[in-house]
Protein backbone atom coordinates (compact mmCIF):
# COMPACT_ATOMS: atom_id res chain seq x y z
CA UNK A 1 0.00 0.00 0.00
CA UNK A 2 1.25 3.29 -0.91
CA UNK A 3 2.08 5.77 1.86
CA UNK A 4 2.02 9.58 1.31
CA UNK A 5 3.75 11.90 3.99
CA UNK A 6 1.56 14.67 5.18
CA UNK A 7 1.99 16.88 8.43
CA UNK A 8 1.70 15.41 12.17
CA UNK A 9 -1.65 16.30 13.88
CA UNK A 10 -0.96 17.95 16.79
CA UNK A 11 -0.06 15.01 19.62
CA UNK A 12 1.45 12.81 17.05
CA UNK A 13 5.04 13.24 14.55
CA UNK A 14 6.74 10.90 12.24
CA UNK A 15 10.16 9.71 13.38
CA UNK A 16 13.20 8.99 11.58
CA UNK A 17 13.49 5.29 12.31
CA UNK A 18 10.44 3.68 11.36
CA UNK A 19 9.83 0.62 13.35
CA UNK A 20 6.21 -0.66 11.98
CA UNK A 21 4.67 0.26 8.88
CA UNK A 22 1.81 2.38 10.50
CA UNK A 23 4.68 5.02 11.46
CA UNK A 24 4.29 6.20 7.96
CA UNK A 25 0.35 6.88 7.84
CA UNK A 26 -1.04 9.41 6.15
CA UNK A 27 -0.95 11.96 9.07
CA UNK A 28 -3.43 15.18 9.47
CA UNK A 29 -2.21 18.71 10.25
CA UNK A 30 -4.37 19.48 13.05
CA UNK A 31 -0.80 21.81 14.58
CA UNK A 32 -0.72 23.75 11.32
CA UNK A 33 -4.62 24.28 11.50
CA UNK A 34 -3.93 25.69 15.14
CA UNK A 35 -0.76 27.79 14.38
CA UNK A 36 -2.33 28.99 10.94
CA UNK A 37 -5.45 30.34 12.63
CA UNK A 38 -3.55 32.45 14.92
CA UNK A 39 -0.93 33.52 12.89
CA UNK A 40 -3.83 35.01 10.04
CA UNK A 41 -2.16 31.71 7.78
CA UNK A 42 8.83 3.94 41.26
CA UNK A 43 7.00 3.75 43.44
CA UNK A 44 3.62 4.58 44.99
CA UNK A 45 3.85 1.10 46.52
CA UNK A 46 2.23 -1.82 43.67
CA UNK A 47 -0.12 -2.94 46.44
CA UNK A 48 -1.50 0.89 46.30
CA UNK A 49 -1.89 0.63 42.24
CA UNK A 50 -3.23 -2.93 42.67
CA UNK A 51 -5.94 -3.18 45.94
CA UNK A 52 -8.20 -0.43 44.35
CA UNK A 53 -11.20 -2.79 44.60
CA UNK A 54 -11.46 -6.74 45.83
CA UNK A 55 -13.34 -9.54 44.23
CA UNK A 56 -15.71 -9.90 47.49
CA UNK A 57 -17.35 -5.97 47.03
CA UNK A 58 -20.89 -6.78 47.04
CA UNK A 59 -24.32 -4.73 47.35
CA UNK A 60 -24.37 -5.74 51.07
CA UNK A 61 -20.98 -3.50 51.31
CA UNK A 62 -22.67 -0.91 49.54
CA UNK A 63 -20.81 -1.48 46.18
CA UNK A 64 -21.62 -3.26 42.68
CA UNK A 65 -19.65 -6.13 41.95
CA UNK A 66 -16.60 -5.43 39.99
CA UNK A 67 -18.21 -8.16 37.12
CA UNK A 68 -21.78 -6.21 36.78
CA UNK A 69 -19.84 -2.70 36.69
CA UNK A 70 -17.44 -4.06 34.13
CA UNK A 71 -20.21 -4.98 31.91
CA UNK A 72 -21.92 -2.22 32.42
CA UNK A 73 -18.83 0.01 31.85
CA UNK A 74 -17.99 -1.57 28.38
CA UNK A 75 -21.40 -2.20 27.00
CA UNK A 76 -22.69 0.89 27.88
CA UNK A 77 -22.89 3.52 24.67
CA UNK A 78 -21.34 6.28 26.66
CA UNK A 79 -21.57 9.99 24.95
CA UNK A 80 -18.53 10.83 26.51
CA UNK A 81 -16.90 8.87 24.24
CA UNK A 82 -18.65 8.69 20.70
CA UNK A 83 -16.07 7.64 18.42
CA UNK A 84 -14.02 4.86 18.21
CA UNK A 85 -10.45 4.22 17.15
CA UNK A 86 -9.75 1.06 17.85
CA UNK A 87 -12.07 -1.88 18.55
CA UNK A 88 -11.29 -5.37 19.98
CA UNK A 89 -7.68 -5.27 18.93
CA UNK A 90 -6.26 -8.52 20.12
CA UNK A 91 -2.81 -8.79 21.73
CA UNK A 92 -1.33 -11.82 23.35
CA UNK A 93 -0.45 -11.13 26.98
CA UNK A 94 -2.52 -11.21 30.13
CA UNK A 95 -4.40 -8.76 31.43
CA UNK A 96 -2.04 -8.27 34.72
CA UNK A 97 0.91 -8.11 32.08
CA UNK A 98 -0.61 -5.47 29.97
CA UNK A 99 -0.96 -3.38 33.32
CA UNK A 100 2.42 -4.10 34.35
CA UNK A 101 4.18 -3.56 31.18
CA UNK A 102 2.65 -0.51 30.00
CA UNK A 103 0.62 1.21 32.57
CA UNK A 104 2.01 0.57 36.18
CA UNK A 105 4.36 3.03 37.52
CA UNK A 106 7.10 0.49 37.04
CA UNK A 107 6.16 -0.10 33.51
CA UNK A 108 8.77 -1.17 31.32
CA UNK A 109 7.01 0.26 28.35
CA UNK A 110 5.37 3.20 29.95
CA UNK A 111 3.77 6.00 27.87
CA UNK A 112 7.06 8.53 27.74
CA UNK A 113 8.51 5.16 25.71
CA UNK A 114 5.84 4.94 23.31
CA UNK A 115 5.54 9.09 22.76
CA UNK A 116 9.62 9.17 22.94
CA UNK A 117 10.28 6.40 19.97
CA UNK A 118 7.21 6.93 17.87
CA UNK A 119 6.17 10.47 17.57
CA UNK A 120 9.36 12.18 18.63
CA UNK A 121 7.79 13.72 21.54
CA UNK A 122 10.52 15.28 24.48
CA UNK A 123 10.42 16.04 28.15
CA UNK A 124 7.83 13.29 29.06
CA UNK A 125 7.48 13.49 32.48
CA UNK A 126 4.90 11.08 34.10
CA UNK A 127 3.62 11.46 37.92
CA UNK A 128 3.17 8.29 39.94
CA UNK A 129 -0.53 6.92 40.41
CA UNK A 130 -2.38 8.15 43.43
CA UNK A 131 -5.34 7.31 44.68
CA UNK A 132 -8.20 9.56 44.28
CA UNK A 133 -9.50 9.18 47.49
CA UNK A 134 -12.31 6.73 46.42
CA UNK A 135 -9.88 3.53 46.63
CA UNK A 136 -10.98 2.40 43.47
CA UNK A 137 -9.61 5.50 41.11
CA UNK A 138 -6.17 5.99 40.36
CA UNK A 139 -4.82 9.76 39.06
CA UNK A 140 -1.57 10.69 37.47
CA UNK A 141 -0.65 13.44 34.84
CA UNK A 142 1.56 13.53 31.91
CA UNK A 143 3.45 16.20 30.18
CA UNK A 144 5.95 16.39 27.58
CA UNK A 145 7.01 18.90 24.75
CA UNK A 146 5.23 17.54 21.34
CA UNK A 147 7.49 19.52 17.96
CA UNK A 148 5.35 20.75 15.34
CA UNK A 149 5.89 21.05 11.20
CA UNK A 150 4.22 24.38 11.15
CA UNK A 151 6.27 27.24 9.48
CA UNK A 152 4.65 29.67 11.64
CA UNK A 153 3.96 29.96 15.60
CA UNK A 154 6.17 27.56 18.16
CA UNK A 155 8.15 25.02 17.20
CA UNK A 156 7.06 22.91 20.07
CA UNK A 157 3.94 22.90 21.90
CA UNK A 158 3.50 21.68 25.46
CA UNK A 159 1.02 19.33 26.35
CA UNK A 160 -0.49 18.00 29.45
CA UNK A 161 -2.81 14.55 29.73
CA UNK A 162 -4.94 13.83 32.78
CA UNK A 163 -5.60 10.18 33.20
CA UNK A 164 -7.39 8.16 35.74
CA UNK A 165 -7.66 4.14 35.83
CA UNK A 166 -9.65 1.68 37.10
CA UNK A 167 -9.31 -2.11 37.60
CA UNK A 168 -12.36 -4.14 37.95
CA UNK A 169 -10.35 -7.16 38.95
CA UNK A 170 -9.87 -10.15 36.40
CA UNK A 171 -12.74 -8.51 34.48
CA UNK A 172 -10.83 -5.42 32.55
CA UNK A 173 -9.26 -2.55 33.49
CA UNK A 174 -10.12 1.05 32.00
CA UNK A 175 -7.73 4.01 31.43
CA UNK A 176 -9.60 7.79 30.75
CA UNK A 177 -7.47 10.61 29.33
CA UNK A 178 -7.98 14.45 29.02
CA UNK A 179 -5.52 15.87 26.64
CA UNK A 180 -5.22 19.65 26.36
CA UNK A 181 -2.49 21.68 24.30
CA UNK A 182 -1.05 24.39 26.77
CA UNK A 183 -0.33 27.62 25.89
CA UNK A 184 -1.43 27.63 22.23
CA UNK A 185 -4.30 30.17 21.40
CA UNK A 186 -7.44 28.81 19.76
CA UNK A 187 -6.28 25.25 20.81
CA UNK A 188 -7.12 26.22 24.34
CA UNK A 189 -11.18 26.12 22.41
CA UNK A 190 -11.31 22.31 22.59
CA UNK A 191 -9.93 18.90 24.87
CA UNK A 192 -9.62 15.35 23.50
CA UNK A 193 -11.09 12.83 25.83
CA UNK A 194 -10.34 8.97 25.18
CA UNK A 195 -10.70 5.94 27.09
CA UNK A 196 -8.69 2.48 26.87
CA UNK A 197 -11.15 -0.67 27.89
CA UNK A 198 -8.66 -3.55 28.03
CA UNK A 199 -10.46 -7.14 28.80
CA UNK A 200 -9.87 -10.49 29.07
CA UNK A 201 -10.53 -12.33 25.43
CA UNK A 202 -9.20 -15.81 26.49
CA UNK A 203 -6.30 -17.43 28.84
CA UNK A 204 -3.55 -16.02 27.07
CA UNK A 205 -4.89 -12.96 25.05
CA UNK A 206 -6.36 -9.82 25.53
CA UNK A 207 -9.09 -7.25 23.88
CA UNK A 208 -8.25 -3.45 23.57
CA UNK A 209 -10.42 -0.90 22.44
CA UNK A 210 -9.93 2.89 22.18
CA UNK A 211 -12.79 5.29 22.52
CA UNK A 212 -12.20 9.25 22.08
CA UNK A 213 -14.67 12.32 21.55
CA UNK A 214 -13.77 15.98 20.85
CA UNK A 215 -15.25 18.57 23.15
CA UNK A 216 -15.16 21.69 22.61
CA UNK A 217 -15.10 24.33 25.93
CA UNK A 218 -15.38 27.51 24.22
CA UNK A 219 -16.87 28.46 20.82
CA UNK A 220 -14.63 28.76 17.91
CA UNK A 221 -14.40 29.95 14.45
CA UNK A 222 -11.81 27.17 13.29
CA UNK A 223 -13.98 24.29 15.07
CA UNK A 224 -14.59 22.53 11.70
CA UNK A 225 -11.45 22.11 10.87
CA UNK A 226 -9.82 21.63 14.49
CA UNK A 227 -12.61 18.99 15.03
CA UNK A 228 -11.92 17.24 11.76
CA UNK A 229 -8.28 16.73 12.14
CA UNK A 230 -8.53 16.11 15.63
CA UNK A 231 -10.73 12.79 15.10
CA UNK A 232 -8.75 11.72 12.36
CA UNK A 233 -5.54 12.55 14.70
CA UNK A 234 -7.12 10.15 17.40
CA UNK A 235 -7.42 7.32 15.10
CA UNK A 236 -4.37 7.35 14.00
CA UNK A 237 -2.51 7.66 16.95
CA UNK A 238 -4.54 4.51 18.78
CA UNK A 239 -4.21 2.81 15.95
CA UNK A 240 -0.56 2.78 15.79
CA UNK A 241 -0.66 2.58 19.54
CA UNK A 242 -2.49 -0.80 18.88
CA UNK A 243 0.12 -1.99 16.74
CA UNK A 244 3.41 -0.89 18.75
CA UNK A 245 2.15 -2.49 22.00
CA UNK A 246 2.23 -6.10 20.35
CA UNK A 247 5.19 -6.16 18.91
CA UNK A 248 7.14 -4.77 22.16
CA UNK A 249 4.97 -7.01 24.37
CA UNK A 250 6.87 -9.77 22.25
CA UNK A 251 9.88 -9.27 23.22
CA UNK A 252 9.61 -8.72 26.68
Amino acid sequence: VGVCKLRPPIFMLTTARPSISLRDVALNGIMDSIINAYFKENKKEENVESDMLEEENSPRNGLIPLKHAWTGLSSEKNRAYAEVAVQNKIIKCSLETFYKSFWSNGAKFPLSTYLNEMWNDTDVTISEWEDSGDGFTMLRKVTYQHPTNSKLGPKVVPITKEQHIQKYGTHGMSLSTKTMIVGVPVADSFVIEDRILISPHDRDRISLTAQFSVRFVKNSLFRKTLEKDSRQGMKDYWEVYSKWAPKVIEKF
